[in-house]
């Protein structure tokens, strides 16, 4: 009997690591969504000119870019040492992105060429992340993480290609 309960106790441990994992994922998952509406709506209010609208769009844009940027694998929800690795790449070319349409709505200076600088990132990383959906289909046709991924990315990357042309 002592022997059945110290050979499954670690299995009960990474099954609660894994459900921790999952929550965070889940929450920050939840976290982007919420920001991205707080986000549009903002920038409907600035756009009717009310009060405090453009301060709510900068805090918006700003902790999306941080979450891309600090912990892209919670928001995109991967699992595995290369997934991890992969999804630092995305998200540093998501803050690119965020931040440069960021420059731009709030007409700052040097939001042309940070647009320059994001878009080739977001392309590269949609061209990436395309090539290791469709490997990845072939073995796994259920699994849901690249397509989430490729999505943001390519949002990301049509916002990076307004961004270098938006500005006079």
């Amino acid at each position: 009997m002592t022997n059945e309960a110290v050979l499954e106790q670690p299995l009960k441990q990474s099954q609660k690591s894994a459900s921790w994992l999952t929550r965070f994922q889940k929450a920050f998952a939840g976290i982007e969504i919420a920001l991205w509406g707080v986000f549009a709506l903002a920038r409907i209010l600035q756009k009717a000119h009310v009060a405090c609208a453009e301060e709510v769009v900068i805090i918006a844009l700003s902790i999306i870019a941080m979450l891309y940027l600090l912990v892209p694998f919670l928001v995109f929800g991967s699992r595995g040492w290369k997934r991890h690795i992969g999804s630092y790449y995305v998200g540093i070319a998501l803050y690119a992105a965020v931040s440069s349409y960021l420059f731009v709505i709030e007409r700052w200076p040097l939001a042309k060429e940070m647009g320059i600088v994001s878009f080739p990132l977001c392309f590269i990383g949609t061209l990436i992340t395309f090539i290791f959906m469709c490997l990845n289909f072939r073995w796994n046709p259920g699994d849901r993480f690249y397509i989430f991924v490729l999505l943001r990315l390519l949002i990301c990357t049509m916002i990076a290609l307004v961004t270098t042309d938006f500005m006079p």
